[in-house]
This record gives structure tokens, sequence and C-alpha cells, in this order.
């Protein structure tokens, strides 16, 4: 008789050591009726499709790889600590659990459930900060808490070249090799300015000519007017200018209203089938922006959708949605059959 084993089957399948291995390589795709009737073309990155849903995947995992092999962290010994709006704090704290350290992450207390379950589902421990803490505030008790004892570390996603170089080494190529090098423009919202700062430093090394604008709230456009105010649209705008600014990558800012970044990351789920948040919505403001310009006629806009709408349900971007689900009641079978039919006018 012949048995086959478990181990016999996961031999013979193609597999990933874990899902750290998935990060990376997310699908670019064209935006098919927000913008249309514009001749410049817009694509997006589904960052989302990152094993713990954000682009901040790419970052936590190279800010935490490359700490290990400069001998700075231990996994079973070293706890990592960090600042975070949410998406890195969740990045994080998937892969600590993946490499085996302790996490524990500071947020504000304003952020949404959604995000700060996450956290605690991968395991982290998380102490929440008065809402109208500022970024840089966030970013100094980090630091001070990891300076407390030599078995804390501070990522330090504000001013980490290797958060940066994340991008450099795979937001960058991902985005030239998906657009066969035609991409002319990027624009990204900044928060830590990882992102925008690596892609840019990529793109402009094979294609000069590649134009990199920085997204952030018209609320607090502390990078160009120098102004600091609360907003909505969580993981960008920190409020101050991050070590990983390099303003000789950028061709211009964009500012982006609350409102509108809002409205745009709803229109995003029922317009282009894209479930996204709300610094997507941001994004995507700005591409537009970027498009309607008669010097741009005919060029390929890339920009990105940062993480997916799911972890903003409880947030100002699906309020009258919750109500309205709150407020729904079961149905009798000939109530159900009268509003289907409802549907076919």
């Amino acid at each position: 008789m012949f048995f086959i084993t478990f181990k016999m089957i996961w031999a013979d399948m193609s597999t990933l050591p874990n899902p750290a291995a998935a990060i990376g390589n997310t699908p670019l795709v064209e935006l098919r009726n927000i913008g249309k009737g514009l001749s410049a073309k817009i694509g997006v990155q589904l960052e989302y499709m990152n094993p713990s849903g954000s682009v901040k995947d790419r970052a936590a995992w190279n800010m935490v790889e490359a700490a290990e092999t400069k001998g700075l962290i231990f996994p079973g010994k070293t706890i990592l600590v960090e600042a975070t709006s949410g998406n890195l704090g969740i990045s994080l704290a998937m892969v600590a659990q993946i490499k085996g350290y302790k996490c524990l992450l500071l947020m504000p207390a304003g952020a949404s459930l959604e995000r700060r379950a996450l956290m605690l589902a991968y395991g982290a421990e998380l102490i929440l900060v008065h809402p109208d803490t500022t970024g840089f505030e966030m970013a100094q008790t980090a630091k001070q808490v990891a300076e407390s004892h030599p078995d804390f570390f501070w990522t330090n996603q504000f001013g980490n070249p290797d958060n940066v170089d994340a991008h450099v080494k795979t937001t960058g190529p991902e985005i030239y090799e998906q657009t066969q090098g035609k991409v002319d423009i990027v624009c990204f919202g900044a928060g830590s300015f990882g992102t925008v700062m690596g892609t840019a430093k990529f793109l402009k090394s094979v294609k000069p000519q590649c134009k990199v604008f920085v997204v952030e709230p018209d609320e607090c456009a502390f990078l160009s007017r120098g102004e600091t105010g609360k907003h909505s649209i969580a993981g960008i705008g920190p409020g101050f200018v991050t070590d990983n600014v390099d303003r000789s990558l950028m061709d211009g800012v964009i500012t982006v209203k609350s409102a509108d970044a809002v409205a745009m990351a709803g229109r995003l789920a029922k317009e282009e089938a894209i479930l996204a948040g709300i610094s997507s919505g941001a994004n995507i403001i700005a591409a537009l922006e970027l498009a309607a310009r008669p010097e741009n006629a005919g060029k390929l806009i890339v920009t990105s959708i940062n993480s997916n709408g799911e972890r903003y349900l409880s947030s100002i971007l699906y309020k009258d949605l919750k109500a309205s689900a709150d407020g729904m009641t079961y149905q009798s079978l000939e109530e159900s059959i009268a509003d289907a039919h409802k549907l076919l006018g």
C-alpha cells in the first residue's frame, strides 16, 4: 500500500517560505473610468495586495533585514519600536511575527479601530498617544522609548535610509519594468517620504526626464508652504520634513484637501472597483491634476493605491455607509422578492 504524506505533497508544490516572500511585484492597473477623456493615462499600483495589505510592507521588511545584517537586532531578544499612523505599524508587526521579534508601536488615539486591531492581531503591543500629537512628537517619543533600554530598537521610518532603499530596490524597478520604461510622471503622498524618495531615486537614475511629484494635505502643507494643521488623510502629511527628503529628486508638490481625498476614495470603489484608503484618494486627485495639464498630454502617470479600504470602515471615509449598514433589518421572503424586483427598473 502506498501512503501519500503531507510532506511529500508539499515538496512537489511551488510554495513561499513565509508571507514576506510575497512582498512586492504588485499589479499595475490602468484607471478605466475616473479621468476618462483626459489625454494622459493613469496607472495605479495595487499596493494593498502586499501580504499585510499596504505599501509599507516593503519598508518594514527592508528596515528589519538591514538591521539584522548590520548586527543591530537579534530575534528573540530585540523589541522593535516605532511611531506610526497605522500602515507601517501593521507591516512591522507582521514582519516581527515572521522573524521572531516583539514589537512595540505608538499610534495616535484618533486612528481607525481597524488599524489598532490589525496590529494587535499580529501580536504587537500598542500604546495610544493623544490624537493631537504631531508626527514629529511621536517620532521623538519612540526614540526616547528605544533609548530607555538596550533591548529596544527604533526602526525610525522617518529617517532610515533603508526605508528609502526598499523602494530603490523594488517599487522603482517594478514601475519601470511594468511600463516598459514608458512611465513619464509619478506622484505619491508622503508620510515618511520613503516611497516617493526611493522610487524617484531609481527612476531618475534610469530615466532622468521622469517627473516626480509629492502629494500632501492642503490643511498641512508643510513641504510647500511651511504650514501645519489637522487633516484627515491618514498616512501622509506628518507636519515636518523628514530626514528621508531629498528635494533634488522632486519636481513639484501638489496639495489635496481632506474632503476631496475622502470623496475620491469613495469613487474609486464605485467607479473602478478599487477599495482604497483616503491617502490613495489623494494620490488619484493629484494624478488627475497632472493629467489635465496641457504639457502632460499623451504622458503616462503612475501612482499608488497605498492600502485597502477595509481598514478605514470605521473612519470618516465610510461613515455614511456604516450608519446605513447598522440601520438595516431583516426582511421576510416576500419583502425580499419585492425589493429584488425593484432592481429590474
